[in-house]
Formats: C-alpha cells, sequence, structure tokens
C-alpha cells in the first residue's frame, strides 16, 4: 500500500501528508500530479463517463501494455509485498 501512495504523491507531498496530516483537495491534487483532473462533484460521473468512453476506442492490448509499462515498479513492490 505504501508504494501505490508513494508512486503518486511523490516524496515532497507524501512528506507533507504524513507528517503534517495536511489534507490536499481536487485542485490541489491536479495541480500537483496526483490526479489527471479535477472537477466540480455534478460533474465526476459525466466526465468519468466520457473519460472512459475515449479509452475504450484504444486497442486493449496496447493500452494495457503501456500502463504495465509506466506501473512495472509499481506492480513489483506490490506483487514483493504480497509475497
Amino acid at each position: 500500500m505504501v508504494a501505490l501512495v508513494k508512486s503518486r504523491l511523490g516524496a515532497g507531498v507524501l512528506r507533507d501528508v504524513v507528517l503534517t496530516g495536511a489534507r490536499i483537495g481536487g485542485a490541489e491534487a491536479c495541480e500537483r500530479g496526483i490526479v489527471d483532473e479535477a472537477v466540480p462533484a455534478a460533474e465526476v460521473l459525466p466526465r468519468a463517463m466520457a473519460r472512459a468512453a475515449t479509452l475504450a476506442q484504444k486497442d486493449r492490448q496496447t493500452y494495457a501494455a503501456l500502463k504495465r509499462g509506466i506501473y512495472a515498479d509499481l506492480l513489483g513492490a506490490l506483487k514483493n509485498a504480497g509475497a
């Protein structure tokens, strides 16, 4: 779990959150690269559906291979943690 958090937050943000208990809102999370996009609550589902529709047009095998490559270190850490 720590590997997942580290992969998304980065050292500086992780330190701030863990040591100070700071909370990060959507806009700040977007600015820091923790999330891809921040939208008002009423727009979450429509925006997620639109993004899913765009991604659904991609070749599944290629997209999956790209994601595995991007997250290889994280996947390895999670597998080792469960071993």
